[in-house]
């Protein structure tokens, strides 16, 4: 008897641990999870979601609130004591801590140059605070069964409320549509969003503490894939990579970027180019190429062979002189004289 009851506590006990481990708890409201990490997104603007757990035996709304982190509300100037909290991840073993843990003796503006605490290596990313430019696109929307109500500059709270022992889910927006400009490339950047319940509206449209959590986004900007020569199936075909803004107003080859198609991946080179052979198969198969890169939105084609006859070399001219529309136009209107001629001359 005492064995079947501890096999039917595990469950619940492990299920309350996840819960503790992954989520900020303040009271009974759980907020979480602790950090998010992400970047700008490609055709979306949703870059995270969180989730509001509601604790407590009455319903409440939930309420949240992005937080400027270590900055002046009125200059927006870093402040150099908290600076020292903000995050810094290793990019060998992926081990998270915070500056002043990464460099012993930390003083605001001193060179990022750390170890790291798990593994010793100097190969780590130094988050910073984002820039009032980019704080400016974030937002919120309600998800699932939830909206949300706007009731301050960087505050929102659920229209629904949150029935007790549930919770509420929370999409994190970033519109990066007019960030694409050559400052962001590989940065790394640091937001907190805070999270509450409250019984009523009459509590005010404010929040008064709260669970904190990080959102840690990576700038990234989108590539673009060009086919440079024909596909045709046995040949060698060429595509070439570059990054911009998402218009294409300007571009740039890409660093550490990588082509894959039909199972092989190669570096494109100092060009931004790779070549890859095409299938020859006896039907017409489309197939998957992508590229992809760590500072980089990836893109990807779907390539078909365009093995369409084409004139030989001694007809060329002639084939592009007739096919050309300006050639087809001042045809078409002699064509038109000759029959009005030939009409009244009858």
């Amino acid at each position: 008897m005492q064995k079947i009851k501890i096999m039917f506590l595990l469950p619940i006990i492990l299920l309350i641990s996840s819960i503790f481990l992954t989520y900020g708890v303040v009271g009974k409201t759980g907020f979480g999870p602790a950090e998010v990490f992400t970047s700008n997104q490609r055709e979306t603007i949703v870059i995270g979601k969180v989730m509001l757990l509601n604790g407590n035996d009455v319903p409440e709304y939930g309420i949240f609130s992005f937080i400027q982190p270590y900055s002046n509300s009125e200059t927006w100037q870093v402040v150099p004591s908290e600076i020292i909290h903000a995050r810094v991840v290793c990019n060998k073993c992926g081990e998270g801590m915070q500056r002043w843990e990464a460099i012993l003796g930390y003083i605001y503006g001193a060179p990022l140059h750390g170890i790291c605490t798990s593994c010793n290596s100097s190969d780590l990313t130094f988050y910073e605070v984002i820039p009032r430019d980019e704080f400016k696109y974030l937002s919120l929307e309600g998800s699932q069964n939830f909206d949300l109500e706007k009731i301050g500059d960087y505050t929102w709270r659920t229209i629904q409320q949150i029935s007790p022992g549930g919770a509420c889910s929370v999409n994190i927006l970033y519109d990066a549509s007019e960030s694409y400009l050559l400052e962001n490339y590989k940065q790394k950047w640091e937001v907190h969003l805070r999270g509450n319940t409250q019984e009523n509206k009459e509590s005010g449209n404010f929040m008064m503490g709260g669970i904190d959590l990080r959102i840690l986004i990576s700038f990234k900007f989108p590539l673009f894939m060009d086919v440079v020569s024909d596909v045709k199936k046995g040949e060698i075909f060429t595509v070439k990579i570059v990054y911009g803004d998402e218009k294409r107003t300007w571009e740039k080859i890409p660093e550490n970027t990588k082509v894959t198609f039909n199972g092989i991946t190669k570096d494109i080179d100092q060009e931004g180019t790779a070549s890859f052979f095409f299938p020859d198969t006896r039907d017409d198969y489309e197939y998957k190429i992508e590229a992809k890169g760590n500072y980089y939105l990836s893109t990807v084609k779907m390539l078909k062979n365009n093995n369409d006859p084409v004139p030989d070399d001694d007809s060329f001219w002639l084939w592009d002189f007739l096919t050309n529309i300006y050639v087809i136009i001042a045809i078409i209107i002699i064509i038109i004289i000759c029959v009005i001629i030939w009409l009244i001359l009858r």
